[in-house]
């Protein structure tokens, strides 16, 4: 794999977890605090975590897997695939809940 690309996705990969465990850092630290949140600033978030998850997403299978092995691919598209309707079918049975705290 070419330099450049492969530290384009290491870099890529650092981001997400380091972004990951800011924002669960930050919304613990607004829990814990009684902080609340505007349903503006609710939905503002929202639009950002969209416009940067959708492209963060899209290169998922060129950070996770190598090339050179077919299987390792089809197996993480098939679990990263049944993650997404998990999330999807949790999001669509229990959207309410964090309304009703």
């Amino acid at each position: 794999m070419n330099q450049t690309l492969s530290q384009i996705y290491q870099g890529s990969a650092r981001f997400s977890r380091i972004t990951a465990a800011a924002a669960i850092l930050l919304f613990a630290g607004l829990q814990v605090t009684n902080f609340e949140i505007t349903m503006k600033a609710q939905v503002l978030l929202a639009v950002i975590a969209l416009a940067i998850g959708i492209p963060h997403g899209a290169i998922d299978h060129l950070i996770t897997i190598p090339r050179d092995s077919r299987a390792r691919f089809i197996l993480f598209v098939t679990i990263y695939t049944l993650v997404a309707v998990i999330a999807a079918l949790a999001i669509a049975k229990w959207n309410l809940v964090g309304f009703q705290l």
